[in-house]
């Protein structure tokens, strides 16, 4: 798109709701507990890990060979109710 296409108006809705996402964002950032977040965050990395190795078993392929060792639990001790079976 040519830089005349585009009106002021145009510029500026864009812009402010770029800006207001990248606000959103940083406010649900703060304002959450950092517990909740790392509970959060290792959650999402034992369903990941736990669909990866569905997928490489779909495959027909031994998913300890392929991905190596499972990740250890996080440093702080939390617990993750996501059980990832190799």
């Amino acid at each position: 798109m040519c830089v005349n296409c585009v009106s002021n108006a145009d510029f500026l809705l864009v812009n402010g709701a770029v800006a207001a996402g990248a606000a959103r964002a940083a406010f649900r950032r703060f304002t959450t507990p950092r517990p909740v977040r790392a509970a959060r965050a290792a959650e999402r990395h034992a369903r990941a890990e736990a669909e990866n190795v569905a997928f490489v078993a779909s495959l027909g392929l031994d998913p300890a060979k392929v991905l190596g060792p499972a990740p250890s639990e996080p440093a702080g001790g939390g617990t993750t109710p996501v059980s990832v079976a190799r």
